[in-house]
């Protein structure tokens, strides 16, 4: 097992929200900046472990600016 698998876990964050940020309003995403001014009656964000962590970030981050 690597010795440093939590920082390795925790250093791959920023790759991972970049990702996430660009599916989401980078080219040829599905979704635009203009998300969250839809008329959704839900928006669902689901995960386990780190994703779990994402999700829960996203949430958040949805509830406050809708």
């Amino acid at each position: 097992m690597d010795d440093n698998y939590t920082y390795n876990e925790i250093e791959s964050q920023i790759d991972s929200w970049k990702d996430i940020y660009d599916g989401i309003v980078g080219p040829g995403a599905g979704a635009g900046p203009d998300l969250l001014s839809k008329d959704y009656d839900k928006i669902v964000f689901f995960g386990c472990g780190t994703s779990y962590n994402l999700a829960m970030a996203a949430s958040f981050f949805t509830n406050t600016v809708s």
